[in-house]
C-alpha cells in the first residue's frame, strides 16, 4: 500500500493539511487539519479542528468526502487543486502543495505570530486611544477646576470687603454710643444701644464663620486642581509611551499645551494661597476691631460686656 501523501494550502486566515494513504484500488482516507483565525482583534486566536475522510483517486484526479460535502480535484507532480464547497454553498478552487507534517506545524505557528501581532497592534493602538482620550479628559476638568479656584478667590475677596464695610457702620454705632453716654442720654436708651453694638459684632462673627466656609470651599478647590496638575503631568507621560511622537490632536492637547496649563495653574494655586492668607490676615483683623468696638461701647456705657470673637482663622498652605 502506498504511503501517506500530505497537500497544504494556507491564507492570511487559515491554515489546512489534508494527509491521506490510498490503497491499490485508489480508496483513501485520512485525516484534514484546519486551523482559522477566530475573534476579533485584540483578543483574536487561532482555533484548530480535525475530521477524517474518504475518497477515491485514480492518480490524476482526486474526490473527498469531507464531512457533509464532497470536494473534486486535480492532483500535478508536486499539487493538488481542490473545489471545495464553501459555506455559502459556492465552490472555489484551493491550490494545495505538497508538504510533510512539519511544513504545517511552521505554517501553523507563523499564523499564530500573525495572530498575536495582529493583537498586540490592537492593544497598543486602543490603548494610545485611551491614554489619549483620557489627557483630553483630564485638561478639561482642569479647566473646571481653574475656574471653581478663580471664583473662590473672588469670593472671599468680596467677603473681607462686605465685612469691612460692617465694621466701618459698627465704628459709627460705637462713636454714637459714646457721645449718649457723655450727653446725658438715659442709662438704658444707652445700654441698649451699646447692645446694638455688640449685635452689630455678632453678625460680623457670623460673617467671619461664612468666610470659614468659603474658606474651606477654596480650600477644596486648591485640592482638585493640586491633584489634576498631577494627573494631567502622568496623562501626558502615559500618551508619550504609547505614542512617542506624540504632538496633539483636535480633541486633545499638545504638550506645550498642557506644559502651559500647569504652570497657569501651578501659578493660580501659588497666587490662591497668597491672597486667601491676606484675606484671612484682614478677617481676623476685622475681627478683633469689631469685638473691640463693642468692649469700647459697653464699657463707655457701663453696661454688661459684649460676648467674646469668634477664634482666629488660620492661615492655608
Amino acid at each position: 500500500m502506498p504511503g501517506l501523501v500530505g497537500y497544504l494550502t494556507t491564507d492570511s486566515t487559515s491554515v489546512t493539511y489534508l494527509e491521506w494513504q490510498a490503497d491499490p484500488h485508489g480508496i483513501l482516507r485520512g485525516t484534514e487539519i484546519h486551523a482559522h483565525r477566530t475573534g476579533a482583534s485584540p483578543d483574536e486566536s487561532v482555533t484548530t479542528s480535525t475530521a477524517s475522510f474518504f475518497g477515491q483517486t485514480d492518480g490524476t484526479s482526486v474526490t473527498l468526502d469531507i464531512g457533509t460535502h464532497t470536494d473534486h480535484g486535480v492532483l500535478t507532480g508536486t499539487g493538488l487543486t481542490l473545489d471545495v464547497v464553501q459555506p455559502d454553498g459556492s465552490i472555489r478552487a484551493i491550490p494545495y502543495h505538497r508538504a510533510a507534517p512539519g511544513d504545517y506545524n511552521r505554517a501553523l505557528a507563523a499564523l499564530k505570530s500573525a495572530v498575536q501581532r495582529s493583537d498586540s497592534e490592537a492593544k497598543d493602538a486602543a490603548d494610545r486611544a485611551g491614554a489619549i482620550s483620557q489627557l483630553a479628559s483630564d485638561a478639561g476638568a482642569l479647566t473646571r477646576q481653574m475656574s471653581d479656584l478663580t471664583a473662590g478667590r473672588s469670593t472671599l475677596g468680596n467677603d473681607v470687603t462686605a465685612v469691612g464695610q460692617d465694621v466701618s457702620s459698627e465704628h459709627d454705632h460705637e462713636g454714637e454710643v459714646i457721645a449718649e453716654a457723655h450727653d446725658g442720654t438715659d442709662g438704658n436708651a444707652v445700654c441698649g444701644d451699646a447692645n446694638g453694638v455688640g449685635g452689630d459684632a455678632n453678625g460680623i462673627y457670623g460673617d467671619a464663620n461664612g468666610f470659614r466656609g468659603d474658606l474651606n470651599t477654596l480650600k477644596t478647590a486648591l485640592t482638585s486642581v493640586r491633584s489634576s496638575i498631577a494627573t494631567l503631568v502622568n496623562d501626558l507621560e502615559a500618551v508619550r509611551q504609547h505614542a512617542p511622537g506624540y504632538s496633539g490632536t483636535a480633541d486633545a492637547p499638545s504638550p506645550d499645551t498642557v506644559a502651559g496649563s500647569v504652570a497657569d495653574a501651578r501659578n493660580a494655586v501659588e497666587g490662591a494661597v497668597g491672597d486667601a492668607n491676606a484675606a484671612i490676615d484682614r478677617m481676623n483683623g476685622y475681627v478683633a476691631t469689631a469685638h473691640r468696638y463693642a468692649v469700647g461701647a459697653a464699657k463707655a456705657a457701663n453696661c454688661n460686656p459684649p460676648a467674646d470673637a469668634s477664634q482666629a482663622i488660620e492661615h492655608i498652605t
